[in-house]
């Protein structure tokens, strides 16, 4: 596979781990050990909000890529995916449309749905409030007031402030 390839394939995935939550330390090693299967030595320098990496081939090819992370959610269903890809990549060493074809594929995958967002918000100030000895009613208004505020703060980030 050529380095281009290579590249690209390790920052789209380190891109989608790293806006889905994943860990800095699991980012990294992602993308060296996919790199890796294809004899290229990667160094990345990953933050919260983006990173850079340098591949190098045998040959003294290098190519440098920096990405910025702009939106991130947690999405644990999108990071487990992603490592099982890198693990075929490792074991099954697949080729470039494969990769492509299977990042395409988990990119697409939907999110949960709005209102099934909101009322998990709200179980989890309900269930909070009752593992706290609050009473009934206690929980009652926190599922009310988590379910508002919860759909305040998507109002907020679609308008393209900064979500806290």
């Amino acid at each position: 596979m050529e380095l281009k390839q290579v590249m690209e394939i390790t920052t789209k995935i380190g891109e989608m781990l790293l806006s889905s939550g994943a860990e800095i330390y699991r980012v990294e090693d992602t993308m060296k050990r996919i790199a890796k299967c294809y004899e290229v030595e990667l160094d990345s320098f990953v933050m919260p909000t983006g990173f850079s990496a340098t591949g190098k081939t045998h040959d003294g090819r290098i190519i440098t890529c920096v990405k910025r992370i702009k939106d991130r959610t947690v999405d644990l269903h999108r990071i487990d995916l992603l490592n099982d890809l890198s693990r075929r990549i490792e074991n099954e060493n697949l080729n470039y449309d494969e990769i492509i074809g299977e990042v395409e594929k988990i990119r697409k995958l939907p999110y949960f749905k709005y209102p099934l967002r909101v009322f998990s918000a709200g179980i989890v100030a309900f269930s909070f409030t009752q593992l706290f000895n609050g009473k009934l009613l206690d929980a009652l208004i926190a599922f009310i007031i988590t379910c508002i505020v919860y759909v305040v703060k998507e109002k907020i980030s679609r308008l393209g402030f900064f979500s806290f």
